[in-house]
């Protein structure tokens, strides 16, 4: 076969030269961080609702003179407003090719949500939409534990999001650059081929050099 056209030897010594390391700029990085800041928010989402399933005072620790009992109605009331909310959102927001910022739109449309009243039976009710949600009106640890308060919810989802963060940043510490360096060489192996076909044909090949085994559907790129 014929050798490589000059571009397409010139974007082969662009891939070698690019470093995983962080220092150098890649056209997967935006993709990359979308990808990963969809997951970390469904990820913290899994870990709030486990959370709540517990009798333990675990939004923000300001449950005041609170007995057990109480405690377990608040977090079974915002388990089951939780559930509801993320089951009936997930198929939109996570599973699947889903464009970018999804994760931004799910919290948006999460803080836009009323608060709910808690009955005695753990049922929950509406609220007026004049009720203080704000960080200045949650002084009182019981009043808080009364009803099931979307954005508190939501400020817990982040600072759990933010923990998930960092144990993935320690988790990829421990992996080694070399570990992906076969998938560059296989990169690089199927638009080499590519070229050379497309030199042989009197043109360079537009394909991106990846079997249809590899698309967003059913390979690398797809979250299901």
């Amino acid at each position: 076969p014929s050798l490589p056209s000059s571009d397409a030897v010139k974007m082969h010594q662009e891939l070698l030269a690019y470093s995983s390391s962080g220092k150098a700029s890649s056209s997967f990085r935006k993709g990359n961080f979308d990808l990963l800041f969809n997951l970390s928010t469904q990820a913290a989402v899994h870990r709030l609702l486990k959370k709540l399933m517990s009798d333990e005072c675990n939004i923000d620790n300001n449950c005041g003179r609170a007995d057990r009992t109480t405690i377990r109605s608040y977090n079974n009331a915002s388990f089951r407003w939780l559930r509801d909310f993320y089951v009936d959102r997930v198929g939109r927001f996570f599973d699947g090719d889903v464009h970018f910022g999804r994760a931004d739109e799910f919290l948006e449309e999460w803080l836009k949500q009323p608060p709910f009243r808690i009955s005695d039976g753990g049922a929950m009710s509406g609220m007026q939409a004049t009720t203080d949600t704000t960080s200045a009106g949650r002084s009182s640890g019981d009043d808080l534990l009364s009803r099931v308060d979307p954005m508190r919810l939501a400020e817990e989802m982040v600072r759990i999001r933010s923990d998930i963060v960092m144990e993935w940043r320690k988790i990829c510490r421990l992996v080694p650059e070399e570990d992906h360096g076969w998938i560059k060489l296989f990169i690089l192996e199927k638009r080499a081929a590519d070229a050379s076909k497309g030199d042989s044909k009197g043109g360079i090949s537009g394909t991106s050099g990846l079997d249809d085994d590899f698309t967003d559907e059913n390979g690398l790129g797809g979250f299901q």
